[in-house]
């Protein structure tokens, strides 16, 4: 069955543990990012509820990935400076728990993630 959403889903991410499931929105008509939503996947019956504290409002992102081992997503999209809107990646740290986002580390990153770095050419490893 489907599940609602509270923006408009461009990607989406599933964590290394295949329990945890992250989208990544931006709506059609203006192009505005949207908030990170992530939903706890019952891979037992195939349905998928919102986890507590989703939306994320502190990441706005309209794509990103999970590094390996499952410790951080880092969001991808833009952020407008003065008058100009790069591109971003922002790290995030998730919850082993249960699979909540917060920024990574706490309070020293802001949202604006590293400026410059193309979005679309960005992918998470943990090998060279």
């Amino acid at each position: 069955s489907s599940t609602p959403t509270s923006y408009t889903p461009r990607n989406l991410a599933v964590h290394p543990n295949g329990t945890w499931v992250y989208t990544f929105s931006q709506d059609p008509v203006t192009n505005d990012l949207g908030a990170v939503e992530g939903f706890d996947f019952n891979t037992s019956n195939g349905t998928m509820t919102e986890m507590s504290g989703s939306p994320f409002v502190d990441l706005i992102a309209n794509g990103g990935a999970i590094e390996q081992s499952g410790q951080f997503v880092f969001g991808l999209g833009q952020t407008v400076i003065g008058t100009t809107a790069p591109g971003t990646v922002s790290p995030y740290a998730v919850d082993s728990n249960a699979g909540t986002l917060s920024t990574w580390p706490a309070g020293q990153i802001s949202s604006s993630g590293f400026v410059g770095i193309d979005a679309a050419a960005f992918a998470a490893t943990d090998t060279p």
